[in-house]
């Protein structure tokens, strides 16, 4: 079978198999090799990067391992050669990483009198559907050989790229590298990858997302035109040079989103649109944001208070610029939703966005504490609170999926406080004992010095401020 295989392929990379053995045993016999095996030191090692770097590395670690067996190798020693594998491992990822998305379509340099006729029948039979084939055996063509069949596929492969609408967004390297390492982690650092993508947080962010839910090709968006939506974004986020309300706060929070879908296991029940609304609706939820408040604009009477009634007036404004934004040919990544599924996605982004108005915080709040309090066997049909406040179909199952869950939380929480109430009014005991006892001392010596002001500010304050983990529901 092996001859066969590549007698038929005489142009495949099989033959490059032997070729990697022979490249084995000269790197097995290099100098570098041989360093490696026989020094600790990693001066001499090949840089990170060159051919022989990965193998020398892997005989380095061997020798690493059967010195840390025995207990003669030094703490720093191993820490040098720890580091030197891990620049090793991050630059064959970059190498690799960069390879894949630079990989060309070499689907042109086949002449059509190369591909071999079973090949051709196969396609012919699978992609085509003419009366004439259908009246005929219905037995699809067999290929003679295991390389004619593997042939076959990388065709059906090349064919489905070359007629992909869109090429992917390059994301460098060293973006990628912090993206794979952290998106999907609560302490994401996300003023490290806006520093390392120069200041295109937002970009490389989104895109991430929606590849990562494989949204772009479940919604056919166009790489070109979503890469122009979100430098558009960027550039409306930059728009007043707002210190907090700008691109890294809109892609910050757009991580922060997909984390608590993820890890609470909300994305298993929600669609594809309502997924892919919620990260769009991360990202533009402060879209052009003045740098003001709505309380700023309602007491000067802006323009934008008197277009939106006092009501939520930059939450309004954000949804509203940015659907007008989508409705242009080259930022409109909504081309593949259909009439229906545009409806949802933008009544869902629009109750998202309006929803960041902090002065709901409390009744959603409110609300969800309510939903926590609810028996067993409830189920939510109808909207909750005064203000409207509605939770779709799934929120009825996750909540009583995890309210054992979230229950035990708040106990253990309800203790610890209780806990740590107990140990403050004990040693303030202590502390006014020794004060009375140190005042009846002094009593001879005269008035007992009065605390300072700032003393009982500090005092005050201290006495105000709520326990920790709990919520402040007054509406100051």
């Amino acid at each position: 079978m092996t001859l066969t295989f590549l007698t038929l392929t005489p142009n495949t990379d099989l033959e490059a198999e032997p070729l990697s053995g022979l490249l084995y045993n000269s790197l097995a016999k290099a100098d570098s090799a041989r360093y490696a095996d026989s020094e600790v030191e990693v001066e001499k090692m090949p840089a990170a990067g060159t051919p022989e770097a990965s193998y020398t590395c892997s005989v380095r670690l061997k020798k690493i391992a059967k010195l840390v067996e025995s207990d003669e190798i030094s703490k720093e020693m191993l820490i040098k050669n720890l580091n030197y594998a891990v620049k090793v491992l991050e630059s064959v990822y970059v190498d690799e990483t960069r390879r894949l998305c630079n990989e060309d379509d070499d689907l042109p340099e086949v002449p059509p009198n190369e591909v071999p006729n079973e090949v051709r029948d196969w396609l012919a039979s699978t992609f085509t559907r003419s009366q004439t084939s259908l009246k005929q055996s219905r037995e699809k063509p067999r290929f003679r050989s295991v390389a004619n069949a593997i042939r076959a596929g990388i065709m059906v492969e090349r064919i489905y790229r070359r007629l992909s609408s869109s090429s992917n967004i390059s994301v460098p390297p060293n973006v990628l590298i912090l993206l794979k390492a952290g998106l999907d982690d609560w302490c994401f650092d996300i003023f490290e990858l806006n520093e390392a993508s120069d200041n295109h947080a937002m970009k490389f962010v989104g895109y991430e997302l929606l590849h990562k839910y494989d949204l772009i090709t479940k919604f056919k968006i166009n790489t070109n035109v979503l890469e122009n939506f979100l430098y558009k974004l960027e550039e409306g986020y930059s728009k007043w040079a707002n210190p907090y309300h700008n691109l890294v706060h809109g892609a910050d929070v757009a991580q922060t989103c997909h984390f608590i879908m993820s890890s609470s296991k909300l994305v298993n029940w929600l669609t594809d649109l309502e997924i892919f609304a919620t990260i769009v609706a991360a990202l533009v939820h402060d879209y052009e944001h003045t740098g003001t408040t709505n309380s700023f604009h309602v007491n000067t009477g802006s323009d934008l208070a008197l277009l939106y009634n006092d009501k939520g007036v930059l939450e309004n404004y954000h949804v509203s610029a940015v659907f007008r934004l989508l409705r242009e040919e080259d930022y409109n990544i909504l081309t593949g939703l259909s009439r229906e599924e545009y409806k949802e996605f933008r009544a869902l982004v629009i109750d998202m966005v309006l929803n960041t108005d902090m002065s709901l915080h409390f009744q959603q709040i409110k609300n969800m504490k309510q939903l926590l309090s609810m028996p067993e066997n409830f189920h939510i049909s109808a909207c909750l609170g005064d203000g409207g406040f509605c939770l779709p179909r799934p929120w009825n199952d996750i909540i009583k999926e995890n309210r054992s869950q979230w229950k035990a939380r708040a106990e253990i929480e309800e203790a610890e406080k209780a806990a740590k109430c107990a140990a403050e009014d004990a040693s303030g005991g202590a502390a006014a004992a020794v004060a009375t006892g140190g005042a009846s001392a002094a009593g001879s010596r005269g008035a007992h010095k009065p605390p300072s002001e700032e003393h009982q500010q500090q005092q005050q304050q201290g006495a105000s401020r709520p326990p920790l983990g709990t919520i402040n529901e007054d509406k100051h």
